[in-house]
């Protein structure tokens, strides 16, 4: 059984987007999501192609955050 954390007097408590939520197990807290992400590829996941996509994915946002609000639609569209 896991030990009940208070600070000021208040029970701290974990919050996670699942239906299931299973507080025993690890929880890793990230400021990144993106990182998170490529971790649990790389973690879980042997297929090179999906953490290159990935990577891609990534590195496409990055340059279109970088680009005026005119043109930043061209590299975040999605093609269907």
């Amino acid at each position: 059984m896991s030990q009940i954390i208070s600070y000021k007097g208040k029970n701290l408590t974990l919050y996670k987007a699942i239906k299931s939520p299973n507080f025993e197990g690890k929880t890793v807290l990230v400021n990144d999501p993106w990182e998170y992400v490529e971790m649990w590829l790389k973690r879980n996941n042997h297929n090179d192609e999906a953490l290159f996509y990935w990577q891609q994915s990534r590195q496409f946002y990055e340059a279109s955050t970088m680009l005026p609000l005119t043109s930043s639609p061209l590299t975040t569209s999605i093609v269907f």
